[in-house]
């Protein structure tokens, strides 16, 4: 699994619905068997991938974008 983890606090430069829709556009419905899943926390949310390579297309479009400190683990 890999986890990529956007911090929530982040400011008004976090557009969550652009980031949630981009990966329903891309990547279909979440949750079990799906090709992601998120969970959310007080902080922070994270997006789950079963393919790295779909992890790697959403870090590339979206870490890095704006004020956040995410990480691709």
């Amino acid at each position: 699994m890999n986890y990529i983890t956007i911090r929530i606090n982040d400011g008004p430069d976090v557009d969550w619905d652009a980031i949630c829709d981009w990966a329903l556009d891309h990547f279909g419905k979440p949750g079990l068997g799906q090709p992601f899943m998120y969970l959310t926390h007080y902080d922070w949310m994270e997006f789950l991938f079963l393919n790295e390579k779909d992890a790697i297309m959403f870090t590339l479009k979206w870490v890095g974008n704006e004020r956040k400190t995410s990480t691709l683990r």
